[in-house]
């Protein structure tokens, strides 16, 4: 692991100490890379929806009602309602 250098404004600082005790961190160290990990995730759940927005749009446009394409949608989700 490598140690970098992070400078944090007192608000910040009082934040992240709160946060690491309140959620049984050892450190602000772990608290740091599990809200990272956390983002990251995010970040990767938004590439996917973005991508499959794009794949959409290439596809062209769809000649269902905006009630259709939700019960479509909601089938697919959450299986036949």
């Amino acid at each position: 692991m490598s140690k970098i250098p992070i400078f944090l404004s007192p608000s910040n600082e009082e934040w992240l100490e709160n946060q690491a005790k309140s959620r049984a961190f050892l450190s602000k160290s772990d608290m740091v890379n599990d809200l990272m990990d956390r983002a990251r995730a995010e970040q990767s759940e938004r590439d996917w929806v973005r991508g499959c927005l794009d794949r959409a749009e290439q596809r062209g446009f769809t000649e269902l009602t905006p009630a259709e394409l939700l019960e479509k949608a909601q089938a697919r989700v959450f299986g036949k309602l």
